[in-house]
């Protein structure tokens, strides 16, 4: 049978029962929030503007925030008005502005470029505001280290270029996740790299005519930061949801067979699980969740914050309409209808198999009386020639003999005449009935495929 889904409403904390199972879980009740900027204050650059150097002090901040599309951290610095040295008569309207800045992450060897752009005014002698300057980077844990390196500023024709006087410390900047993170946020583990999985969440409950009830989820594609070389073909790809159903704790699990490719987003399997109940709502507490690809890759994910205070969802659940249940009366009289009719076939095969299997031994009893008549004759006209020849007592007495032999063997011949004739008829009753039944087989057979189809509709 087939129900049509729901999405599930998001439950309130003051429901006793989520409240418990958060408990049970340790589900962190997190909300999306602002990002949280790390502040260097009164930071000195030592900058050079064409063959003018000149030393500004600025504030900076720099912000992380984990990026929904590929899961890897978005890496902000914002840097304060930097003081302007051109000439106080230089003014440019709608000034192309763009700046870049290296930053040395987690101890990296080699330092990323952070990069950003805009269109403002620009006047000499006035302090310079910059772009957000912005790059997306792998993480290897919940915060970023990052050290400060040279800008490089253009604005127009004009342009200019800073280092930071002395070198900075590492700012530890913690990677936040975004108001719009979607119904739950997981921070998962893939070697030894992290990553976010912000997903939105689709559930539905319905019960089948048996009064089982089936539990359903179906998440958004999980982002891949596995490095691009990695490809494992025809891998059996699994999730499991860690869960409390109504106070009692039930996975909910799916799995499929596809490939798995670094860079690509892997696509969730739809899960799903059996909880006993006969209550018409469900609620529903998720936590973790653990992807496999194959036997030896394991993804981890635990659960950050959602949408909802305590990851609980109240789920309906669906019952069998009445369309449905007479839908399905309907599809199992067909069922019946196409036995009865698929028995009737097998039972005008078997007589119509009965019926040739008599006319056989029929033709083959009155070949083998013509066989035998065929001999009598030619006894019988040998034994005429032979009186003809020679008559006397002895030959006249075989002459008789072999005539009665003859007379009895062509009555034999047409017994066996009018047994062939008196079988041959049923053979084709046998197959008229076997016409008859198959035509009515396939009306059987199309009624059920209506009822079928009734049921998916309805059901």
């Amino acid at each position: 049978m087939q129900f049509h889904s729901i999405r599930g409403r998001r439950g309130l904390a003051s429901l006793a029962s989520g409240a418990v199972v958060a408990s049970a879980l340790a589900v962190p009740v997190l909300m999306a929030g602002p990002a949280q900027a790390t502040a260097v204050e009164g930071m000195d650059l030592d900058c050079l503007f064409g063959e003018s150097p000149f030393s500004p002090t600025v504030d900076v901040e720099v912000t992380a925030e984990w990026d929904r599309a590929t899961g890897r951290a978005a890496l902000s610095v914002d840097f304060g008005p930097i003081a302007n040295p051109a000439p106080g008569f230089v003014f440019i309207e709608d000034a192309a502005h763009s700046a870049t800045v290296s930053v040395t992450v987690d101890g990296g060897a080699s330092p990323v470029e952070l990069a950003g752009s805009m269109v403002a005014d620009f006047g000499g002698g006035q302090p310079v505001d910059l772009p957000a300057l912005t790059g997306v980077i792998g993480a290897k844990g919940e915060s970023l280290s990052v050290v400060l390196g040279e800008l490089d500023v253009t604005i127009d024709n004009y342009g200019f270029t800073c280092s930071p006087s002395e070198t900075p410390a590492a700012a530890t900047v913690p990677i936040m996740f975004p108001e719009d993170a979607g119904d739950l946020s997981y921070l998962c583990t893939f070697g030894n790299n992290k990553f976010a999985y912000m997903t939105d969440v689709e559930m539905s409950a319905k019960r089948d005519l048996a009064g089982d009830v089936t539990l359903s989820a179906t998440f958004d594609d999980m982002p891949n930061t596995a490095p691009v070389f990695i490809a494992l073909t025809d891998q059996e790809i699994t999730a499991t949801l860690e869960a409390y159903v109504d106070d009692a704790e039930l996975p909910l699990t799916g799995s499929y067979q596809g490939d798995f490719r670094g860079g690509v987003a892997v696509a969730m399997p739809a899960m799903s699980a059996s909880p006993e109940t006969e209550g018409s709502t469900l609620q529903v507490v998720a936590a973790g969740i653990t992807t496999a690809v194959g036997a030896s890759t394991s993804i981890p994910c635990t659960l950050e914050q959602s949408a909802s205070e305590g990851a609980l969802f109240e789920i309906e659940v669906v019952d069998p309409t009445e369309e449905c249940v007479a839908a399905d009366a309907a599809e199992t009289e067909a069922e019946g209808e196409v036995a009865t009719a698929t028995a009737a076939v097998a039972a005008a095969k078997k007589a119509v198999d009965a019926a040739a299997a008599k006319i056989k031994n029929a033709t083959a009893q009155l070949k083998a009386s013509q066989a035998k008549a065929q001999k009598a004759k030619a006894k019988a006209t040998k034994a005429t020639k032979a009186f003809k020849k020679k008559k006397n007592a002895t030959t006249k007495k075989a002459m008789a003999k072999a005539k009665q032999a003859l007379k009895k063997a062509n009555s034999t011949v047409a017994a066996k005449k009018k047994a062939l004739d008196n079988v041959k008829p049923s053979l084709g009753s046998a197959k008229s009935t076997l016409a008859s039944a198959t035509v009515a087989l396939e009306s059987a057979e199309d009624a059920l495929a209506a009822a079928t189809a009734l049921v998916l509709e309805e059901c």
